[in-house]
């Protein structure tokens, strides 16, 4: 998975079926995690996660906006 052109990774614990972890890859060393949960709604896991994808490739191409001012 790729989020705004970077390497990401989308983590789901069976145990925790109302939160997800997006990980990406932002730098050498360094990551950005994204966790989310639905609490106390009841989305499925896998909406869960695409919220957070969406969530964490808006943040990245903001934050790369920023860096080109």
């Amino acid at each position: 998975m790729t989020l705004a052109g970077f390497p990401a990774a989308e983590l789901k614990d069976a145990h925790q079926p109302l939160a997800c972890l997006i990980g990406v890859d932002v730098a050498d060393g360094q990551h950005l995690s994204i966790y989310t949960t639905d609490i106390p709604e009841d989305g499925t896991q896998d909406e869960i996660c695409e919220a957070a994808a969406e969530f964490s490739a808006a943040l990245l191409e903001e934050l790369r906006d920023r860096r080109a001012r």
